[in-house]
């Protein structure tokens, strides 16, 4: 494939030391973009693209530090493959150039992005915790989670909802899968609730 110039929208930054097949060891700089879109098309892709960049250990430094997740940047690509397991892959190149907010990227970003404070009915007021990026993994990214309050037994408690993450769904069906992640909780936090309550109620008449 040509050498191809895409637009995205920065949702981590991260490094490793082992890079693309064939393309050397060494520090290596991997930008996740969702959306993005290639700039000889007109339709963003909602499946996220991993960038990963052969660079000097003092310019990724510099180049982690100016990038920030929610950033609009446009890289030259050597290679892109996919999408394989939902995802695409890239192979690029400095610089990495900050642009202006593209309009269709950022409309499509606010129709997929998760919010970050959900009402839920059941479980109450839930605040989204982003994954964070592992460093003894590469820089992966961890699952994001939903966090809040509850009741068992009469007892507050933390909450914690690791978000499923299936590969090969895109992103935008990753809100329904965060409603079922949700609902399941709910659930189960009713029958622990209920559960809790027969057996402190059991152990009271003892």
């Amino acid at each position: 494939m040509n050498a191809v110039v895409v637009t995205g929208i920065v949702q981590s930054v991260g490094r490793q030391t082992k890079g693309w097949p064939k393309a050397g060891d060494g520090p290596t700089l991997v930008l996740l973009l969702t959306p993005w879109l290639r700039t000889d098309e007109e339709k963003p892709n909602d499946r996220p693209l991993r960038v990963e960049i052969p660079v000097a250990e003092p310019e990724l430094a510099r180049t982690r530090k100016r990038l920030t997740s929610g950033a609009t940047v446009q890289i030259d690509l050597e290679r892109l493959e996919g999408p394989t397991k939902g995802r695409w892959l890239g192979l690029g190149r400095l610089p990495v150039r900050s642009v202006t907010v593209n309009a269709a990227l950022e409309t499509l970003r606010q129709s997929i992005e998760r919010p970050i404070a959900i009402d839920d009915p059941n479980l109450g007021r839930l605040t989204l915790e982003p994954g964070a990026i592992i460093a003894e993994l590469n820089d992966q990214q961890a699952p994001d989670s939903y966090a809040g309050r509850v009741r068992l037994g009469g007892y507050p408690c933390a909450l914690s909802i690791e978000l499923t993450r299936n590969s090969a769904s895109s992103t935008r069906s990753a809100r329904a899968r965060d409603r079922r992640d949700i609902a399941r909780a709910g659930e189960l936090v009713s029958k622990l609730d209920r559960d809790l309550h027969n057996i402190l109620g059991a152990v009271v008449r003892q």
